[in-house]
């Protein structure tokens, strides 16, 4: 294949995992939704329960999907269908961009 830059797995790992450490997004995700589980009367081990079962989860659903991406049939067929949804939601933020210059010039 031509222009498919090829990684070993280590260097793969050690980019995903310091995009998502470095990721504020999820900083912010776990600073809104971990507090939810707190209350006056929460013991440590129930928020260890808490967070060891969100691990558990988000490490399922990661290694079923890349699992599902190694196999080559199945990458083929993500990658042309990012095509078309990179077509589609580039489309509409263009119609977005549109309908807010009509907005301003109309006003």
């Amino acid at each position: 294949m031509t222009g498919v830059e090829t990684t070993s797995g280590g260097q793969a790992f050690r980019r995903a995992f310091f995009n998502n450490l470095l990721n504020p997004n999820v900083s912010l995700f776990f600073l809104s939704f971990f507090p939810q589980f707190v209350t006056s009367t929460t013991t440590k081990s129930s928020l260890g329960v808490v967070a060891l079962s969100f691990f558990a989860g988000n490490s399922t659903w990661w290694l079923v999907l890349i699992g599902i991406a190694g196999v080559p049939r199945a990458r083929a067929r993500i990658e042309k269908f990012q095509r078309w949804l990179d077509l589609l939601f580039g489309l509409l933020f263009i119609g977005f961009g549109i309908l807010v210059v009509l907005r301003l010039v109309i006003s």
